[in-house]
């Protein structure tokens, strides 16, 4: 039986270090496949849930933004796959609040395969990169039934 591992971080009070935030969906089929693990989708109503508690302490220059899983990853082969699903980022305003949410419930559950090392290698590029102050606030959120296709080189990686 497949269990859903969800990770909530409470938003801490406003502080004057920029913050950046990843968040890794998975939107793996296994998750809605009978006998799934999400119904009625719950991996992508914690994913609202986590931005609206984040974004109550966040202010101009922080960032925010969630991943999915690729619907073109294929069988397990000798290597992980480095590509990464669509991408969005929630709007700053409550401005396009409704369309924001629209699209992130819409996300299918469309990837044939469960990888985590490819969200955690693009979300901590970015992190790392030149554009992010090394003095930052910096989180990677991966929200997943917790069942990887890769186990070992998953958590390898």
């Amino acid at each position: 039986m497949r269990r859903c591992w969800l990770l909530l971080l409470i938003a801490a009070p406003a502080c004057a270090q920029p913050k950046h935030m990843r968040v890794i969906v998975d939107t793996s089929e296994s998750l809605c496949q009978s006998p799934g693990t999400d119904r009625p989708g719950n991996v992508k109503l914690a994913s609202a849930l986590l931005y609206d508690l984040a974004r109550r302490s966040m202010s101009v220059g922080d960032s925010f933004k969630y991943s999915f899983f690729d619907p073109g990853w294929g069988k397990p082969a000798a290597g992980l796959p480095t590509s990464m699903g669509p991408e969005i980022t929630p709007p700053t305003g409550s401005a396009g609040s409704q369309a924001f949410l629209q699209k992130l419930m819409d996300q299918p559950y469309n990837a044939p395969q469960t990888y985590f090392a490819p969200g955690f290698q693009h979300a901590l590029d970015e992190l790392t990169s030149p554009q992010i102050p090394a003095n930052a606030l910096k989180a990677i959120v991966l929200l997943t039934d917790g069942l990887s296709d890769l186990g070992p080189a998953d958590q390898a990686a």
